[in-house]
């Protein structure tokens, strides 16, 4: 087992110890190496089978390609994109097939990792020098100067070559795709949007190919709820675990090692898996599981090192978005709630209940990303207009006249004129919202007579959490409805009022909404 020391803040940087050993990274994906032998001459291609049986390259074997023409290599290479050597004789059914075929794989395959070692019985055809200074190839021999401790030593050194330039090249695929990957880490979104996006990433870094193992890897990302951790993302055998705790979807020997890595506040390698421990500047947790179906490389634990940092920096914004976007909602409602008392009404906790249902009901309508945070943070100002509005009107406790109707009407148009000029989305969406709350989806409603799609969705939230609201708490005109009555009506106005599609969103949510309005009593 190899393990950091860090204590995993996302401020500062992760470090991961590995033992040190020879790299071999990019050989860990070959099964043989394969070696392509071209040649018209088919004594050329028996003595050079019979020469290298038995051969092994670090503990893997050679299978051994033969075509006896340009043309027929060309298949090949098409065919075998893995071949790591070709040994190419230059005078075959023209006196410089080999020569254009090499020109063939570097400029039109562009094909710079095979390894080409040129053979040739006539040398006086194609000089060395020239030859060497005109063609990207890496070895020039001639034919009778191959003996078989040579022809061994050429192979070797050319495996090795090929090798390290595979390690090298999977570097390179391997941090470009961290730098694509990071970026959409730093993209607002829910937690869980963010966590299931590390584990997408972090499987695309280390599966190159569609091919690789790792394709199939099984992941997991928990975070800390009061004492449990939660599951919030995952994948493979653990997909049917999201939003259960921890303990009960792993095996306790698993578990306890995620206890163990929580505890000591480092992330820890294994030899096929992973567990990376994440904590953010206010003390939240979060712990990332990966398990592939074979031991993780030098290399890989390198680029899990990388991008784990990364994944820290946004585990970090995150929270701190989090906090900061509680913070906004809390003074906004407070403000709110403020401003009621200076009218001379009584503090309720109505604007605080609307904000709380419409995100509710924001999270089972499709709304994306941050959506439900930023409608809560709307939907407590939607009455933001009553200000203009006289107190006198507001609290009267008999029926209003059509002339005082008209002026308390007046509410969402000057709550939305409160807003305008303010250059930010947020902003300008909740002026939208605040001046389209009361239309309805039968294009009955005020000021615009909008009529169903045309209606700006955060909209048709506010509008039914607001009536719902209202029906269920007293107001100076009347006392309050029961649930079930409340309930009856929102149905009743299903299509008519209400966006149907909501009406059954509040329905499956209703338990949750009751709640809120318990939580939350005047």
């Amino acid at each position: 087992m190899k393990s950091d020391n860090s204590a995993g803040n996302a401020n500062e940087e992760i470090r991961f110890y590995t033992e040190e050993k020879d790299e071999k990274v990019a050989s860990e994906d070959i099964q043989q190496w394969k070696i392509l032998i071209v040649d018209d001459d088919n004594d050329i291609h028996i003595l050079t089978k019979l020469v290298l049986r038995g051969y092994e390259f670090e503990g893997k074997t050679l299978n051994l390609l033969s075509a006896f023409s340009g043309n027929e290599a060309r298949e090949m290479i098409a065919a075998h994109k893995d071949i790591a050597l070709i040994l190419l004789d230059v005078v075959m059914e023209d006196y410089n097939t080999g020569l254009e075929l090499t020109k063939f794989i570097r400029e039109e395959l562009h094909n710079r990792m095979v390894r080409i070692i040129l053979r040739t019985g006539q040398p006086g055809w194609a000089p060395e020098k020239d030859v060497v200074m005109q063609y990207d190839i890496n070895d020039y021999k001639t034919k009778t100067e191959l003996t078989s401790n040579k022809l061994h030593t050429a192979i070797t050194s050319s495996l090795r070559s090929y090798r390290d330039l595979m390690t090298i090249e999977r570097n390179r695929k391997g941090l470009k795709k961290i730098i694509d990957a990071t970026s959409s880490l730093f993209v607002q979104q829910s937690l869980q949007e963010l966590a299931s996006g590390i584990l997408t990433q972090l499987t695309a870094i280390l599966g190159m190919d569609e091919s690789s193992l790792y394709a199939r890897a099984t992941c997991l990302a928990a975070t800390k709820d009061k004492e449990e951790f939660l599951v919030i993302a995952a994948t493979g055998q653990y997909e049917e675990g999201i939003g259960k705790p921890l303990r009960n979807i792993v095996a306790s020997e698993l578990y306890e090692k995620f206890i163990s890595t929580a505890e000591r506040k480092m992330s820890v390698f294994f030899d096929d898996s992973y567990i990376g421990f994440f904590r953010n500047n206010d003390e939240s947790e979060t712990i990332i599981y990966l398990k592939t179906r074979r031991n993780l490389t030098p290399l890989d634990q390198e680029l899990i090192s990388i991008f784990a940092g990364n994944a820290a920096i946004a585990f970090d914004n995150y929270f701190h978005y989090s906090n900061e976007l509680e913070a906004h909602k809390e003074i906004i409602t407070r403000l709110t709630e403020w401003g009621e008392t200076l009218r001379g009404e009584k503090v309720t906790n109505h604007t605080r209940r609307v904000g709380k249902i419409s995100r509710i009901l924001a999270s089972g309508y499709g709304l994306e990303d941050n959506d439900p945070d930023v409608l809560e943070m709307i939907a407590v100002l939607h009455d933001l207009g009553k200000f203009k509005i006289p107190t006198n009107l507001l609290e009267k406790s008999g029926e209003l006249n059509q002339e005082e109707l008209n002026l308390v009407k007046l509410h969402s148009e000057k709550g939305s004129e409160l807003l305008d000029g303010i250059e930010n989305s947020i902003v300008k969406s909740a002026a939208v919202s605040i001046r389209q709350h009361h239309e309805k989806w039968e294009g009955t409603g005020y000021p615009c007579g909008l009529r169903g799609d045309d209606i700006d969705k955060f909209s048709r939230v506010i509008a039914i959490a607001d009536v719902f609201d209202s029906m269920t708490h007293a107001r100076p005109w009347r006392p309050p409805l029961g649930i079930d009555e409340a309930v009856n009506h929102i149905n009743e106005q299903k299509g008519k009022h209400f966006d149907p599609v909501l009406v059954d969103v509040f329905n499956a949510n209703l338990e949750a909404v009751v709640k809120i309005l318990e939580q939350f009593p005047d």
